[in-house]
């Protein structure tokens, strides 16, 4: 019998716990393989049934065209609607800022009309202040004396 130094722990093994070729450490349960020990045999694998089935949420061809149309119809159905909704509300806004932008450029002209106004009956009124007191007042002197 050959003693076997467990890799992990240290601990002396006796061949006792060798099992194809492969040690289990009885102490750190740690396992390794003897080198001169052949690999273990493979174990034989089996192919079971339902490895080839085909999935259940995978829908047929068929049933997905039919799936698809019925979206593209609903889409259609929703869509063309509120497409069209949507570009009346679009004119109807835009119709209504021209209106509002006519609005402001009216108002504009005619606060210009009324500044142009202003301005004129002030320069008039500022003549008529100039003209006043470039007359000289008659002055004391030159009244006569009764």
């Amino acid at each position: 019998m050959e003693t076997l130094i467990c890799p992990q722990c240290g601990a002396q093994l006796d061949e006792t716990h060798v099992t194809g070729g492969i040690v289990c450490c009885q102490y750190c349960n740690t396992q390794f393989r003897l080198h001169s020990a052949s690999p273990p045999p493979p174990t034989p694998r089996f192919a079971t049934y339902v490895a080839f089935e085909s999935t259940p949420s995978a829908p047929a061809p068929r049933q997905r065209s039919f799936s698809s149309l019925i979206i593209l119809v609903v889409l259609a159905a929703v869509g063309l609607p509120l497409y069209f909704a949507l570009s009346r509300v679009n004119r109807a806004v835009s119709n209504t800022m021209d209106s509002v932008q006519q609005a402001i450029n009216s108002a504009q002209s005619s606060a210009n009309s009324i500044r142009s106004a202003a301005n004129s009956m002030a320069n008039s009124a500022q003549r008529r202040v100039n003209s006043n007191t470039a007359t000289p007042s008659p002055t004391p002197s030159s009244r006569t004396r009764r």
